[in-house]
């Protein structure tokens, strides 16, 4: 009898553990010092502080409210990562293949068929390396030394 009991405590572990290898929630809480965030599974349970992962040379955090996947490998939560910003149902920010996409609260850059767009309500600064560049507010244009563009770029816009 002791047997079966130690058996369907083991069968118990093994499928909580496999529950807990993929789960959808929402950020709760973001600590940004530290690329963590808390994750609501909106079923009572709450992750603690997880490691959320970031696309190379870009900083585009988590927000409380994103949609988010926790992956476990092990099924052990405690252990997991965040795999940030899922898309909602008709959130997605384009539909044509070969075209990127930044959007922030102020605006967005698009790339699409060799031509970078910038639609923005903030501040538009082109910088080169020595920090010199290009300031474009409310329409105008200032330049602050020699700004440098290499290529066939070209920014398109209201600027």
């Amino acid at each position: 009898m002791e047997a079966l009991i130690e058996l369907d405590k083991r069968i118990q572990k093994l499928e909580n553990r496999l529950n807990n290898l993929i789960n959808y929630g929402v950020i709760l809480s973001v600590d940004y010092t530290k690329s963590t965030a808390i994750v609501d599974f909106q079923n009572g349970i709450q992750t603690p502080e997880l490691p959320f992962l970031q696309a190379p040379n870009t900083w585009n955090p988590i927000k409380v409210g994103d949609q988010v996947v926790v992956i476990a490998f092990n099924g052990v939560i405690e252990q997991g990562f965040i795999v940030p910003k899922l898309y909602k149902t008709g959130e997605s920010l384009g539909t044509e293949e070969n075209t990127f996409v930044l959007k922030f609260a102020e605006g967005e850059i698009n790339y699409k068929d060799s031509v970078i767009t910038i639609n923005s309500s903030a501040k538009v600064v082109l910088q080169d390396e020595s920090g010199d560049g290009v300031v474009c507010k409310n329409h105008l244009c200032a330049f602050t030394g020699t700004a440098h563009m290499q290529g066939s770029s070209k920014i398109k816009g209201a600027l």
